[in-house]
């Protein structure tokens, strides 16, 4: 399973351009605390006197990825966000806009 996939909501089919340019600017985000999550991880295990097994390195990557994945749906103001307020400039004005964001 790869970050993209982990992070990608079910969008239904005749979801608006907002609603999929949101989703995908959340999904972005959960993909770079997914990777801010593994790198200080990585950190902290240099020098540490017991290695890792596998099935504990696995468990702690899916936690990481869920972790990063609910913070990235929950934050109000954090990256994804940003991406979606910039990026929602770009769609045409008769495009209606969900007057509640956080109502999904």
């Amino acid at each position: 399973m790869n970050d993209v996939t982990a992070a990608r909501p079910a969008m239904s089919a005749n979801a608006s351009p907002h609603e999929r340019l949101r989703a995908a600017a959340r999904q972005l985000e959960g993909v770079f605390v997914t990777q801010l999550l593994k790198a200080m991880r990585e950190s902290s295990r240099q020098g540490g006197l017991a290695s890792d097994s596998s099935g504990e390195q696995l468990f702690t990557d899916l936690f990481d990825e869920r972790m990063a994945q609910e913070a990235a749906l929950r934050s109000r103001n954090g990256i994804g966000e940003a991406i979606y307020r910039q990026m929602a400039r770009r769609i045409p004005a008769d495009t209606p806009v969900p007057t509640d964001p956080e109502s999904r």
